[in-house]
């Protein structure tokens, strides 16, 4: 029980049952103590005084009745036998015996009868058997048979035997009245015992739909109240928070989870409205690259082209007619060619960054076109080295590839896979003052071929490794170092990569050099080339 003096659910799941178990044992110890006392009062009329008293007196009819036959049979022989004759003998001392049998049984008869209010009638029975029997010794010791004292011996018989009779059916009627006591007495506790459980029940189904009404209804209005909630309809209140069982719990855990889901579903609508905001921002992005892309790249040409023009020209009908013994001739020779080469390297660089441009809002865009087909690794490799030749050459790198003389051919665009290759190799040779370039390939056996890049250049910084892959990073001291790319080469070769179904993977150590690295699945036998747009 709570401060609040709340029932908590586990009191009344638990302490309610506990009463209704209570209240059945209670009726158990009633029914028992009751079956105890009806069951002494069944003994009694069994095994009781009155009992015994029945089944000494019928005893004593019958001895009283064997010594009246004994008796009149021995009247009957006397007349024909004379008084020594062994049969008269026999009979005489078989009376007197009867008769001391009779007098233990009516000693019994007296003492279970005390206390039964039948004292007259043992009285009299007393007065008549001590009639009888002087009676019966009278004819048997007498020299002849005296009819007056056969009419008195049965009369006193039949006196006799109907105060016997009296006192066992007064044995009987009591009794019977005892027993009918008990039934009445049983059938008064069936009454109460069913009117009692009939209670019990009654009481245990009022007590079940309190408790359950008590436990069900809160939680089913907390129920709807997280419906509510869940289906986005307002919730003025949660209803129980002041409750301290675990409806209450209950209660403020939902007060809770409505308070966090409104708050949820508000930073739901603002992210929405972000999304939609940046989606359409990248929408005029891309719109925005492909117009400038495409407005620049046309003069670009033009530009580019006109400068290779004008180069070629002059160093075909200018330059060898110009005399070149001035000194300030040569020099202004000099630097128009400088200009010219800067010219043309600058708009090399601005044509490759239109280019990545536009590969990387294709790629994003989902407009790429790819030619997927069964390729060999070893061809791959031999194409981007075939490439990248003049650069690392140029920088007197020392360029070697290590492939195994068995790879499986793998499922890939060859001129996108090239591309990202030339891509590694360049950042290679860029960030490689003196060692080696070493291109790579090996069966990984799960269905995938590895391509690696690796070398023994400056390395990347642990922080960097994460960013090196989005758009427009580049790793190193932009403040100090011209900028050696356009930070969108490692963007477009991850999304190449991811897109025929690769991995790609970097690790470096500052100091020791980088190694480049992404998976491509391996070809179907009989793979053929196939044109796909990109998803």
């Amino acid at each position: 029980m709570t401060l609040s003096g709340n029932w908590s659910i586990k009191a009344q799941v638990f302490v309610a049952p506990g009463i209704i178990i209570l209240l059945m044992l209670t009726t158990i110890l009633i029914f028992d103590q009751v079956l105890r006392r009806q069951q002494a009062t069944f003994l009694e009329v069994v095994h009781g005084p009155l009992a015994r008293a029945t089944n000494s007196a019928t005893q004593l009819l019958l001895g009283v009745s064997e010594v009246q036959a004994d008796v009149l049979r021995y009247a009957q022989r006397r007349e024909r036998l004379p008084e020594d004759d062994l049969v008269l003998v026999e009979l005489r001392r078989s009376i007197l015996h009867r008769y001391a049998r009779i007098e233990a049984t009516f000693e019994a008869l007296r003492q279970d009868a005390e206390g039964t209010g039948e004292t007259d009638v043992i009285a009299n029975i007393q007065d008549f058997l001590t009639i009888h029997r002087a009676v019966s010794e009278r004819l048997i010791g007498g020299p002849s048979i005296d009819s007056v004292a056969m009419s008195s011996l049965m009369a006193h018989y039949q006196q006799l035997q109907s105060y016997i009779t009296e006192l066992t059916e007064r044995s009987l009627a009591s009794a019977q009245h005892t027993v009918d006591q008990a039934e009445r007495h049983v059938g008064r506790l069936a009454a109460m015992l069913m009117a009692g459980s009939a209670i019990i029940i009654l009481f245990s189904v009022l007590i079940t739909l309190y408790i359950g009404r008590a436990i069900s209804l809160p939680i089913a209005r907390l129920i709807g109240i997280m419906t509510s909630v869940a289906e986005g309809r307002p919730v003025v209140e949660v209803p129980g928070q002041w409750r301290r069982d675990e409806i209450g719990e209950m209660a403020r855990a939902v007060g809770v989870f409505d308070r966090v889901t409104r708050e949820l579903r508000r930073r739901e609508v603002l992210l929405e409205e972000a999304r939609h905001t940046a989606e359409q921002a990248n929408v005029a992005k891309s719109v925005f690259l492909a117009n400038v892309s495409h407005e620049l790249r046309t003069p670009l040409t033009s530009i580019l082209g006109f400068t290779r023009i004008i180069q070629r020209r002059l160093e075909r009908y200018v330059w060898p007619r110009v005399d070149t013994r001035a000194p300030r001739v040569g020099e202004a020779m000099a630097q128009v060619c400088d200009n010219i080469e800067i010219i043309l390297t600058e708009g090399v660089r601005l044509t490759t960054l239109i280019n990545n441009l536009l590969d990387l809002e294709k790629i994003e865009a989902g407009k790429m076109c790819w030619r997927l087909e069964a390729v060999e690794p070893r061809t791959l490799m031999a194409l981007a080295a075939d490439a990248t030749a003049a650069l690392h050459a140029r920088e007197g790198l020392h360029f070697e590839m290590a492939l195994p003389e068995t790879l499986p051919r793998v499922r890939a665009d060859r001129d996108r896979v090239v591309q990202v290759l030339i891509n590694l190799i360049s950042n290679a040779v860029k960030f490689t003052p003196h060692g080696r370039i070493r291109c790579s390939a090996a069966d990984l056996g799960d269905g995938r071929v590895e391509l690696a890049v690796s070398d023994t250049g400056r390395g990347i910084a642990p922080e960097d490794l994460q960013r090196i892959f989005d758009k427009f990073q580049q790793v190193g001291d932009t403040l100090t170092e011209k900028p050696t790319g356009t930070g969108l080469g490692l963007a477009i070769c991850r999304e190449i990569v991811t897109h025929l179904g690769g991995e790609m993977r970097v690790q470096s150590e500052p100091g020791k050099g980088s190694r480049f690295a992404f998976t491509l699945p391996v070809a179907e036998s009989g793979a053929i080339p196939e044109m796909k747009e990109s998803p």
